[in-house]
């Protein structure tokens, strides 16, 4: 039992020593007047955000403190899922255009069709438009 409590005095002798001579974080921290005061900092500043949370300010503390507002999300999210989940299934006609390979195809042809006939009106209008004024 000696033995083992000799060990230990030696390793906390050993780990002591590290921090006394700033090894390690620990070491760091105690060694780092830099470190010491950024870290001293950042926990002020955490401890402000919590607190803003606490008292429901900002966007994310008033999710927090406001029943109505998480309500409301929820719900938004729940159409959401439910419009997604409509998507998935092919239903509707973006859920059709998601799902279908052929209509995705036809449209595409269609456009294609589209962009070479306003092509061709634009090379020669007078093929396709005819426009006529007159006067009294």
């Amino acid at each position: 039992m000696s033995r083992g409590l000799a060990d230990s005095v030696k390793a906390v002798e050993r780990i002591t020593t590290r921090i006394e001579s700033g090894q390690g974080a620990l070491g760091a921290l105690t060694k780092d007047e830099d470190f010491a005061r950024d870290l001293k900092a950042l926990t002020s500043r955490l401890s402000d955000v919590a607190g803003r949370l606490q008292r429901g300010e900002g966007t994310a503390g008033k999710l927090l403190q406001d029943e109505a507002l998480f309500k409301k999300l929820d719900g938004t999210f729940s159409r959401l899922d439910a419009m997604l989940a409509r998507l998935e299934r092919g239903e509707g006609t973006m859920g059709k255009l998601l799902q279908d390979d052929e209509l995705h195809q036809n449209l595409n042809a269609a456009l294609k069709d589209l962009h070479d006939l306003l092509a061709q009106v634009k090379s020669d209008p007078r093929k396709y438009l005819r426009v006529k004024l007159s006067l009294f």
